[in-house]
């Protein structure tokens, strides 16, 4: 309730910004309201090596425009590891989970560097996250 009595309802928008997009959750009329701002928290870790600042925020650039198919992600959790093949070769593997609500989907994909294993799991997590969302409609 606000100051006149009035039940206020919220209403929920989208805005982009240089730093990715943000879901804004308005509440009262639009000339006096509280926003909210909710982030997707992306949180990079690296196994066996240490993962320079070009990968991370790579990997930051591409994952946050997942919110364009889906905009209740939550957090994001990538996993960059180095696994041996008999020698001096290494494969590396990028395991990407997204935390919805309700649960959370995941994505682990090996290539020869660690931006093309980003974006070929990306290439997959856009479309289960369009599974899922076309499920949630259904029910709906």
């Amino acid at each position: 309730m606000d100051l006149s009595g009035k039940k206020i309802t919220p209403k929920i928008g989208l805005r982009n910004n240089t730093q990715g997009p943000k879901n804004v959750i308005f509440f009262g009329n639009p000339y006096s309201f509280i926003k909210i701002v909710v982030f997707m928290e992306i949180r990079v870790q690296s196994l066996h090596f240490h993962a320079d600042e070009k990968l991370v925020s790579y990997a930051t650039q591409k994952l946050s425009r997942l919110e364009r198919f889906f905009d209740r992600i939550t957090a994001v959790d990538v996993f960059f590891k180095l696994q041996e093949k008999g020698g001096r070769i290494h494969e590396k593997i990028a395991e990407i989970r997204l935390m919805i609500p309700g649960g959370y989907v995941l994505d682990k994909k090996t290539a020869e560097t660690f931006e093309a294993a980003v974006d070929m799991s990306i290439d997959t997590l856009k479309r289960q996250l369009k599974r899922v969302k076309e499920k949630r409609l259904e029910r709906a």
